[in-house]
């Protein structure tokens, strides 16, 4: 039988391993997202230019269809490159119905940006970008009890399982390549041997209804973190 010196020492190799490779996915995903910069940029400057256009073009009184089916067609080759960097898009789901501003340059301002919202997910849904979900309602403790609003949103453009793999598994997998920055040694958004114990038992299916995780409250039953359990109303 091994001493608790041995298991101890055991378990900070393992650490220090899981750190290691960490460090090292980070780097790799690091150097393909500089190799892709400047193709992305000059992608980026295509939008840019376009969208100058079409918006000269409109001033104008003149037909600005040409001029939008370009833009269109280079808000395409943007996300196409994005997708095949390998970078991350993490967003938050804006809509319409968020917020009303008296001014109406505000309002236009707030349209403008639940558009490109909209516009920006089903491009990066159609050519599998790398997307993450955040929020920035942490920050307000007035309104971080309705973040989770945020989630059930994003059924304007997937599925349940979609969302839920994004919320947990793959922003999982974004967090880990932060390599020695990254706080969590073990893996996360997984149930294998050796993970972190991060477990939710929740009330209610959220495959069949997301909008349980509205209510933490009351439907986040069981929360486990790293292994310990944090609150049992079962």
């Amino acid at each position: 039988m091994r001493t608790k010196n041995e298991l101890y020492q055991e378990a900070l190799r393992t650490v220090a391993l899981r750190r290691q490779t960490a460090r090292a996915l980070a780097q790799d995903a690091q150097a393909q997202a500089e190799a892709a910069i400047p193709a992305l940029r000059h992608a980026e400057e295509e939008v840019r230019v376009r969208g100058i256009r079409c918006a000269l073009a409109g001033a104008a009184g003149k037909d600005r269809t040409e001029a939008a089916a370009a833009l269109a067609d280079a808000r395409q080759k943007l996300t196409a490159l994005l997708a095949e960097s390998g970078a991350w898009l993490s967003m938050q789901a804006f809509a319409i119905e968020d917020n009303t501003y008296p001014s109406p340059v505000q309002q236009a301002k707030h349209l403008q940006i639940c558009n490109g919202t909209d516009r920006t997910y089903r491009l990066a849904k159609k050519h599998g970008v790398k997307l993450a979900w955040g929020t920035d309602l942490l920050f307000d403790p007035a309104n971080t009890k309705n973040q989770n609003h945020g989630i059930v949103k994003l059924q304007k453009w997937f599925t349940n399982f979609e969302i839920l793999r994004m919320v947990t598994c793959d922003n999982a997998r974004l967090l880990a390549l932060s390599g020695a920055r990254n706080p969590y040694p073990g893996n996360l958004g997984v149930i294998e041997e050796g993970a972190l114990a991060d477990l939710l038992v929740i009330e209610g299916n959220p495959l069949e209804r997301i909008e349980v995780l509205e209510n933490p409250h009351d439907n986040l039953r069981v929360i486990v973190k790293d292994g310990v359990v944090c609150k049992n109303t079962l």
